[in-house]
């Protein structure tokens, strides 16, 4: 290959950098600051969102250094918006953290919710600091071949969350994930329930209410715990030693003696499953005698948010899983008495704010999903909010309010007051919606994450700067606020009761339970005594309240009795961080020499060749270029060649993404999206393109337009794409068009999936080879086939072992038939069925799945298979 390759490479290379140039006008504004320990990429309209982090991570850099006991490198920091997206992750890979900036709502209950800029970007440099932490030869391979051979990367995902959230513990004195009051609430629950999983499902974390919280509280607390009893060094001891195991990517997760256990019981004395079951029996004692108020009215668990009280009876949000392990999301109307429970709709996802009812309708919100925002990972697209009202009992449902609002409150007379977050400094927007008509009611300086009303009286929990979330009454004559509570705790869920009474939830000393305000009085109740409990509503002389139960969260009712009740100012000292001043740059194109250092450089093994070779993965630093490269040496034709694929995201939502192996093959194709909505009903278009060159000298021409469209509702979705391919092959000297028309369908009941996949192909001067998943082919013009198929789960297993580490899920089934009809009434059928086993093995790190089927085709012939499907990396 040698001088050839690199003359083919070099254009490539050089367009890509040459367009990065002409097209930087179509792009987010980025700049960048720079200090000698952190350097923060960002927008332009989030400035002061770059300073908030900046001074959080400056202010606790040296206590993280202290925990983790490095000096880390210099960390990179890509802040990003996204509407009301709140996310941040640690790329491991490339050794950069990305963070949304909008701030979780106040019901996360401690869970950076006074500083969520800064405690985030804590939480992902612990990340950043612990994974990046190693030495020795296993310090030279990570330099030689990449950030992802980092020992520490391959640690269970309980233990890498456990060390960031002990770490939190370290730094707050009053908020963080331990801090909130959830901790204590999760691990005794299921004590209560012997639910509290052994060391091999927490490692695999097998789908359950428990499992999707689970490697973080309880990560997090036996890293806590396990630090208190044998000091801080020893953890210190343990970062240093396991990151010094340049094995362990290899096979130090497979077999944990190997790894982690052998680096625990070095520092500790014992590896980590024996380190796990004494911390196991300890939890057990600790909460042996845990008591819950209440009796328990519904048993099917998973979660209940927002319950509220109309006509004498609880309305609420509930997403489940049927014992199939199929999602659904409803709002349901629960009547008291007869303790049953009505469907007025069917959702397709979350709904992001408190419900609130009004003339014997529901008004609630969901995400919707738009383009256009200024971030580097997602093309573009972040949410914003719908707002829906909902007849009660007719069940028709009217839009009323498309934007980016936090929160929002009803009226007596039907009118809108909501709220939108700041960007580039501190606050909120509050806005009027009245008869369609939107005008602008104020700025205040508290950031509202809920709105509730009783009368004409508007009550916030809302937050100032660096402080927790309170409750707030709110003046809308000149849009000003009166505190009602100040304090280093999280009040939220705000629900008004018939008698003036404001039911809220808070995390007072760190126990999550509900409480009462007489806005008359002004006189604060508690209303809950022993165990957990949120979200209360109140008919007659009875609280109706959420707990946690075996399967997640299930309503408890008790006696409506409160009590007396005062609330301390100030109960903790505040952690206050000094803000810095920093200086910017704009930021230029030298961000694309990271393409010429891939952040992967490794020896492979081409699953799809058969060929072993050198795998190169790079990208600059904001991801608008992103290449993969295989280089591989033929023994036989004593050559080198390679195979690249490539994608550009510089001009997002456009995304345009490429291969060629450089001498046969080139293929191009791009996408760009007309209109995107999360709305039910609603299509989502996008134009394609696709480009394809192959043959000698590329003389195979093949171009693609087409179109799709997708509905998508809250039990099926569809999928329309129209394709119109024009092909010019050299051999022939013509142009062959064709036509390309599928449709897809699925339909989700309460045991499965249904599919029906349908397509139309033809072309007007070449026959198309047509097959099914039986035997046989058939030439044609044109083809029509249909595909009906329903996949299912056959049996639950969820088991393994430890010592050789992997983990049996679940067993899958699939029943599916293959009709497909040609010219000349010629075709080809086929039924068949499979089963598949998910299994995960390496602490997680692979997943497996190998399948087993059998067909029967139209020519009386049976096919058998068993497929061992290569493990695919996490």
């Amino acid at each position: 290959m040698g001088k050839s390759l690199i003359n083919k490479v070099r254009p490539v290379l050089l367009i890509i950098i040459f367009s990065s140039v002409i097209f930087t006008q179509f792009n987010t504004d980025w700049w960048k600051t720079e200090t000698d320990n952190f350097i923060i990429y960002f927008p332009s309209k989030l400035e002061w969102e770059a300073n908030q982090l900046l001074s959080s991570l400056e202010n606790y850099k040296l206590s993280v250094e202290y925990s983790i006991g490095v000096n880390p490198s210099k960390t990179v920091f890509i802040l990003e918006e996204g509407g009301l997206k709140s996310s941040a992750w640690f790329n491991s890979s490339e050794s950069v953290i990305n963070q949304y900036v909008s701030p979780f709502p106040s019901d996360y209950f401690g869970n950076f919710t006074s500083n969520y800029i800064g405690a985030t970007g804590l939480h992902e440099f612990i990340h950043a600091t612990h994974i990046n932490t190693s030495s020795g030869i296993a310090e030279n391979t990570v330099k030689l071949f990449g950030p992802f051979l980092q020992p520490h990367n391959y640690s269970p995902d309980w233990i890498i969350e456990g060390i960031a959230i002990s770490g939190e513990g370290e730094l707050f004195k009053n908020f963080g994930m331990l801090n909130s009051g959830w901790s204590e609430a999760m691990l005794a629950a299921q004590v209560r329930y012997n639910i509290l999983p052994y060391i091999n499902e927490l490692t695999h974390s097998p789908l359950s209410y428990y499992s999707h919280n689970d490697e973080y509280y309880i990560g997090g607390r036996f890293l806590e715990d396990l630090t208190k009893s044998n000091g801080l060094e020893k953890k210190k001891k343990y970062i240093s030693e396991f990151g010094s195991y340049w094995w362990s990517p290899i096979f130090g997760n497979i077999i944990p003696k190997l790894g982690i256990d052998r680096a625990m019981k070095v520092v500790y004395g014992k590896d980590l499953k024996k380190l796990y079951q004494d911390w196991y029996k300890k939890v057990n004692e600790k909460y042996s005698d845990y008591l819950q108020d209440g009796k328990q009215i519904t048993f099917d668990g998973w979660y209940k948010k927002y319950l509220t009280v109309w006509d004498d009876k609880i309305y609420f949000f509930k997403m489940f899983y049927s014992k199939k392990d199929i999602p659904y999301y409803r709002l349901v109307e629960f009547d008291t008495i007869s303790k049953t429970e009505r469907v007025l709709c069917e959702l397709k996802q979350w709904i992001n704010a408190p419900l609130q009812i009004n003339n014997g309708k529901i008004y609630f919100s969901m995400y919707e999903l738009k383009k256009g925002y200024d971030n580097s990972t997602n093309n573009t697209f972040g949410y914003e909010s719908v707002l829906y009202s909902l007849d009660i009992d007719s069940g028709k449902r009217r839009e009323l309010i498309t934007t980016n609002f936090r929160s929002f409150s009803v009226l007596p007379n039907d009118d809108i007051i909501y709220s939108s977050d700041l960007r580039n400094k501190f606050g909120s927007d509050l806005w009027k919606l009245v008869e369609n008509k939107i005008s602008f009611v104020g700025r205040i300086n508290i950031q509202v994450s809920e709105m509730v009303s009783h009368g004409y009286k508007i009550f916030l929990s809302g937050k100032y700067l660096n402080k927790h979330f309170n409750i707030f009454e709110l003046n809308l004559n000149n849009a000003s606020v009166r505190q009602l509570t100040n304090n280093n705790w999280t009040e939220a869920e705000l629900r008004v009761n018939n008698d003036s009474m404001l039911l809220y939830t808070a995390n007072y000393n760190k126990s999550i339970g509900l409480y009462g305000y007489d806005t008359d009085g002004e006189t604060f109740y508690q209303l809950s005594l022993n165990g957990f409990s949120r979200r209360g509503a109140v008919i007659d002389s009875t609280l109706y309240f959420i707990t946690l139960t075996e399967r997640g969260e299930d309503i408890y009712k008790e006696d409506f009795n409160p009590k007396i009740n005062t609330i301390s100012e100030n109960s903790l000292e505040e952690e206050s961080v000094d803000e810095i001043s920093f200086t910017k740059d704009k930021v230029d194109n030298s961000i694309y020499s990271k393409l010429f250092v891939p952040y992967l450089r490794t020896p492979y093994f081409n699953q799809t060749t058969g060929k072993p070779g050198i795998l190169f993965k790079g990208s600059d630093i904001l991801t608008h270029f992103r290449y993969s490269s295989f280089l591989n040496y033929s023994s036989l034709n004593k050559s080198l060649s390679m195979t690249s694929g490539f994608g550009i995201y510089k001009w997002s939502p456009l995304v345009i993404q490429g291969y060629t192996d450089y001498e046969n093959i080139l293929s191009l194709s791009g996408s760009y999206p007309l209109s995107v909505t999360s709305k039910s009903g609603e299509p989502s278009v996008s134009i394609n393109g696709n480009a394809y060159l192959g043959g000698s000298n590329f003389s195979d021409q093949t171009i693609t337009p087409s179109i799709s469209i997708f509905y998508d509702y809250p039990l099926k979705s569809n999928l329309i794409i129209i394709g119109t391919p024009l092909f010019h092959l050299n051999k022939k000297e013509e142009t062959n068009i064709g036509l390309y028309l599928r449709i897809v369908t699925n339909q989700k009941n309460m045991i499965g999936y249904f599919r029906l996949d349908t397509k139309f192909q033809w072309q007007s001067n070449n026959k198309i080879n047509f097959v099914t998943r039986g035997s046989g082919a058939i030439s044609s013009h044109y083809g029509f086939s249909i595909s009906p198929s329903f996949t299912f789960q056959i049996l639950k297993l969820r088991k393994g072992l430890w010592d050789i580490n992997f983990f049996f899920e679940d067993i899958n089934g699939r029943v599916y038939i293959d009709y497909l009809t040609v010219d000349h009434g010629e075709y080809l059928s086929a039924i068949g069925t499979e089963a598949f086993l998910e299994t995960s093995l390496a602490m997680g790190s692979l997943k497996f799945s190998p399948s087993a089927g059998i067909v029967y085709s139209q020519n009386d012939k049976w096919n058998y298979y068993l497929r061992l499907n290569f493990p695919l990396v996490r």
